[in-house]
């Protein structure tokens, strides 16, 4: 992949959406694509939820996908040791592409080594990651 740095922007979640206690929201962006981190506090623990997605008329990055999620991955280690609180992650998908990254060994599955891969009546593929504070 090329070096390129990933940009952050810290901005207003979209509305229409419910949030326990919202810590942040931030959008990553590389190449043509965005991915949208929203980190919720729940008391108990902390969710993160994802949302990926492509920007137009940018040019593809290979590998920007994984350099994203690391990115993201980053940021939920983070938020788990200043708030000393556990992160619950899960990954849900329908999209082909999605799933076959998730769990590939070099891709997905290097980022995350999920606890549980599992589906639903929604989703054909949720994968669950839990971390914890390193301190």
């Amino acid at each position: 992949m090329e070096r390129t740095e990933i940009k952050v922007i810290r901005k207003r979640p979209p509305s229409g959406i419910y949030y326990c206690n919202l810590v942040t929201y931030v959008e990553l962006l590389l190449g043509n694509k965005r991915l949208s981190l929203t980190i919720d506090n729940w008391g108990d623990h902390i969710r993160v939820d994802t949302r990926l997605s492509s920007r137009r008329l940018k040019r593809r990055l290979e590998g920007a996908t994984t350099a994203l999620y690391q990115r993201a991955h980053e940021s939920m280690q983070n938020t788990c040791d200043n708030l000393e609180a556990p992160v619950v992650y899960q990954l849900r998908t329908n999209n082909r592409n999605m799933m076959s990254w998730a769990q590939d060994p070099q891709k997905g599955e290097s980022v995350f080594e999920w606890d549980q891969i599992g589906s639903d009546r929604v989703f054909a593929f949720i994968g669950t990651f839990r971390i914890s504070p390193s301190r």
